[in-house]
Formats: structure tokens, sequence, C-alpha cells
């Protein structure tokens, strides 16, 4: 495998591989729509299955078990006669959860926002050593049902990477900030959102139009993370990642409504998130190529907060905070 496909693969992974699985060192369609040589079309179709830690306890008191599977689509074009190679990509997401889903409804079937993404994978180039500077700027059309009970209107953020290879290895590290717009600061039920609501909160009551007194929601959030890969044996790759994320719900309102025995504390910083993936790809040729590997994406702090969490692995399998998953990842 070249270093070059290693680099591009794996320059944007904040906007491309946002979900920490499909690891696999394919061109991933930025690339391909990158490369002057090949058409200015490009995509990329990952389909992928996953199994919580939850599904491997037989207690049937704490029994909790997840298998999903998803389809992720992410078709990209490339944008002529810019100073530096720039890709406007899209990213559709879809699963289905075998298993029984946490929901009101048991629905099982779902998908998310779209996002759409204008990005650089080369928007800087140290020739002496190599090092390289990735951005791109995202914006998302709020579809999913998540988004439309939050009424969100959209959310844009701003994703750089800095990258080097050294041999057959490859090191990066990514950042990357996120503002969300919605109408409303807090969660808002109406009845109709009881439909196809997937948490439990508030209910309206009879004849009212819209009743309050939802969590508020997600105004800011930040992320960083860090990636090595290693290549072996031609088609055999490698890769560890470590991440963390931090979010800030909006400002706590102080209206004719708000009672004056409440402190103003402005906004709130959510729980911090880390996520940590293990993952061995293979290539089987230039077009397909799989992925295997374990992921954890959990609290940062116990559920005690009397200390951090084991970041590779949740001491509670019942949360499904692991999983293991195997993904095909296909590129044209």
């Amino acid at each position: 495998m070249c270093v070059q496909k290693l680099v591009a693969t794996l320059g944007l992974v904040l906007v491309l591989v946002s979900s920490g699985a499909a690891l696999a060192q394919l061109p991933t369609a930025a690339e391909l729509a990158a490369d002057p040589e090949r058409s200015a079309f490009g995509a990329q179709v990952i389909l992928g299955t996953a199994v919580g830690s939850g599904t491997f306890i037989s207690d049937p008191y704490s029994d909790h078990p997840e298998v999903l599977q998803s389809l992720d689509l992410r078709p990209s074009y490339r944008i002529g006669g810019m100073p530096v190679p720039t890709i406007l990509s899209i990213r559709q997401t879809f699963s289905l959860e075998y298993t029984q889903p946490e929901n009101v409804n048991g629905r099982k079937w779902d998908y998310g926002d779209t996002q759409l993404s204008l990005a650089s994978p080369s928007l800087w180039v140290e020739e002496n050593t190599g090092l390289r500077l990735a951005a791109a700027l995202g914006l998302s059309l709020p579809i999913s049902h998540r988004s439309r009970i939050q009424r969100k209107y959209t959310s844009i953020s701003l994703a750089p990477t800095l990258s080097a290879t050294f041999g057959d290895f490859y090191l990066g590290a990514s950042a990357g900030v996120s503002k969300s717009f919605h109408r409303f600061t807090s969660r808002v039920y109406e009845e109709e959102d009881l439909a196809f609501d997937e948490l439990v909160g508030g209910r309206c009551r009879s004849g009212e139009s819209y009743c309050s007194g939802g969590p508020f929601l997600v105004s800011w959030s930040m992320s960083t993370s860090g990636r090595v890969a290693y290549n072996f044996l031609e088609h055999f790759s490698a890769t560890f990642l470590l991440g963390w994320d931090a979010a800030w719900s909006y400002e706590t309102p102080r209206d004719e409504h708000t009672s004056m025995l409440l402190e103003d504390r402005g906004r709130s910083r959510l729980p911090d998130q880390t996520m940590a993936v293990l993952d061995l790809s293979y290539d089987y040729s230039e077009t397909l190529a799989f992925s295997l590997g374990g992921a954890t994406r959990q609290p940062l702090r116990s559920s005690d907060d009397r200390g951090a969490r084991n970041l590779l692995y949740d001491g509670s399998p019942r949360n499904n905070y692991s999983s293991l998953y195997l993904d095909v990842v296909a590129s044209f």
C-alpha cells in the first residue's frame, strides 16, 4: 500500500470517519476525487455490523443485547479552478437494529442527518518533512428523527488535521469545533412528537399544543483526536485512535418565568466523552477492503464521578459503550 493513500485516507478523520470505525486504508471518496488523473466524481460505500458488549451478558436481569447494521454513503466531487485541492462531499448514514431498541415506540430503522463537507486534503504541505495540513468545513441538514424533535436548524463545523508519515508509520492529530442552531434552547414536546420520540420525557396535557420541560440542548462542541497507523505485509494495516469530546449547552434563560431563587449558571458543560478504536484492515483490491476492530465511546468520568473510566473498555458491559465491528469498504 502506498504512503500517499494512507495520508489522504486518514487526513480528514473527523469529517469522513467520525464514527471511529471503517479505518481501512483504501482511498476515500475525497482522495479519489482529488486525484487529477481520475474522474472528478468519487464515492465510498461502507457496510458495517457492530455488536455491543451487552450482547455477551447471559444474566437475565442485566441482559441488554445490541446488534446494529449500518450503511454509510459518501459521494464526492472535485471542484476545479481552486488554488488548493477542494472536495465537496456528502455523507448519509442509515442503521437497522436487529435487537430490541431502546426507544418509546421500538423503532429499529433509523437514519442520521445529511452531512455536507467542503474540504482540502492538502491545504499545506512541508516539503522536507512531509508534514501535511488538511481542513474541512461542514454543514448538517437536520433530517433525522432526533434533530426534528429538537427543532434543530443546522450545525456548522470546522476540522483541521495535521499529519505526517515515517516509513510505514502514520501519525495524525485532529481537532474540531461545531456550533448548532435550534428553534428552542431546550427540548419542547408536542403531541405529535410522541409518535416517534426516542427519549422518555415530558408529556403534554390533553388539549395543549406544546409544552416544555426537557433538557437544554447542545450549543457548542469541541473534539480532539490522535491516531497512529502502521502498514505491514503490503495489504494490511493496524490503527489505534484515541479521541476526546466536550460540549456546552445553551445558556440558562432569565425571563419572567424564571425563579429568582435559581442561580444564573450561564452555559452548562456536559459530561466529556472519550473514544478509543483499535482496528485491523485488509485491502483485498484497489476498490474493496475489510476492517475489523473494537471501539469504545463513553463518558470520561465513572458513574460515581470518583475517577476516570478505562479508556479502552467500559467496565459495565451492559452499557454497550464498547463494541466489536466488521466493515466492508468499497471505493469508486
